[in-house]
């Protein structure tokens, strides 16, 4: 594993969103490893922040490097969660360092690396959307498949996930696939499931980085204009159960809002994180539609909002800020005593009400206690 020059040395990075796929194994990127002509060392150092080194197997797999022996060692040791990223960058002599960002800072952007999605070319007969990996049984089934149907241009593979499946949201194509394959004016486009006859008109919108969207952007003002609004929105990747849902609606209904109710689920990270205090994800998508344009505008940070909590038929109130930016938002100061004032835990539901003609922004919290949703 030879040594870049020192210009592209301090530039060599990756990025690697952790999840259920990456807790005892990690994939090098493609791109990384055809930098350096395919020969990877069979260990590799890992440079913690706390300047602990580690050694991690380079094993082989279905024509891919993937970090193996040691890696589970690595996770622990350094309290590595899921949902944290990761940023490797190259130091040479096989040796890495190791940056982690949780789920509530700021991660490092594209711009910040070389892990870019239009460099995930696994063949070249299809691309990988999105900071994703294939399992091998994954990856063999689409060699199979492209075998069968020989596509003359590269096929998109994209890892399906909950918020691409529930009502009102979109698949996301990254720019460089769609600046290659698809039109440039929005329009109305055709899919087809193979070997069925149905057609499913569907709603390509190009995006202003020169990718595109498929379905309803919620984040388009133009689009949503005379749009019937939902009567509640949940976060990205939450789906409720059948008790939650009842419950929901009911209380929902009890409540006749003018705008979506927004309900949270409750988890470890929002009533009960062991390092730093819990903090609430918000959905990006309702802060773009519903609050931001009327909420941010004067705020002494544009990714900022003052937000004051309010607990259903309780007096006291409690001053937070509502962090957003283009990929997550939170509710982070003052949550924490929230929370523990109001016993918050696991599978509890939190439903936000905003509270009209108030400055700044302030949401009544109706709370539905898990035992409430036992089936």
């Amino acid at each position: 594993m030879s040594n870049p020059c020192e210009c592209c040395q301090t530039k060599l990075r990756f990025i690697r969103l952790i999840n259920g796929n990456f807790m005892h194994s990690m994939v090098i990127p493609e791109w990384f490893v055809k930098y350096f002509g395919g020969k990877i060392p069979g260990t590799v150092k890992l440079e913690a922040a706390n300047g602990n080194i580690y050694d991690v197997g380079v094993t082989e797999s279905m024509n891919r490097k993937i970090l193996q022996s040691g890696w589970a060692a690595f996770v622990d040791a350094n309290k590595i969660e899921e949902n944290h990223s990761l940023m490797f960058r190259y130091l040479g002599n096989s040796r890495f360092k190791v940056t982690i960002f949780d789920s509530n800072e700021e991660n490092p952007s594209a711009d910040d690396s070389l892990e870019l999605d239009d460099l995930q070319m696994l063949s070249k007969d299809y691309v990988l959307s999105g900071r994703c990996d294939l399992t091998v049984e994954q990856e063999g089934k689409i060699h199979a498949l492209i075998v069968e149907i020989q596509p003359e241009i590269p096929m998109l593979v994209v890892l399906m996930k909950k918020t691409n499946v529930e009502p009102c949201n979109v698949l996301v194509i990254h720019k460089d696939y769609a600046l290659a394959c698809f039109p440039r004016e929005s329009q109305t486009i055709t899919l087809q499931v193979a070997r069925k006859s149905k057609d499913w008109p569907c709603n390509l919108r190009i995006r202003r980085d020169g990718g595109c969207n498929l379905g309803e952007d919620h984040g388009s003002s133009d689009n949503s204009k005379g749009a019937s609004k939902p009567p509640f929105m949940l976060p990205d990747r939450t789906l409720l159960t059948q008790a939650q849902e009842k419950k929901v609606l009911e209380k929902v209904s009890a409540i006749e809002s003018e705008l979506p109710i927004y309900v949270a689920v409750m988890n470890k990270t929002s009533v009960c994180r062991r390092y730093r205090g819990p903090y609430l994800s918000f959905a990006v998508r309702y802060v773009s539609r519903y609050l931001e344009k009327k909420y941010a505008a004067g705020h002494r940070a544009k990714s900022v909002i003052s937000l004051v909590l309010q607990r259903e038929g309780k007096s006291r109130t409690w001053d937070t800020e509502l962090r957003y930016s283009s990929d997550r938002t939170v509710i982070s100061k003052g949550w924490a005593s929230f929370a523990r004032i109001n016993s918050l835990r696991e599978d509890d539901l939190c439903l936000f009400k905003v509270m009209e003609n108030e400055e700044p922004l302030k949401m009544m919290v109706y709370i539905i206690r898990r035992e409430k949703c036992l089936a």
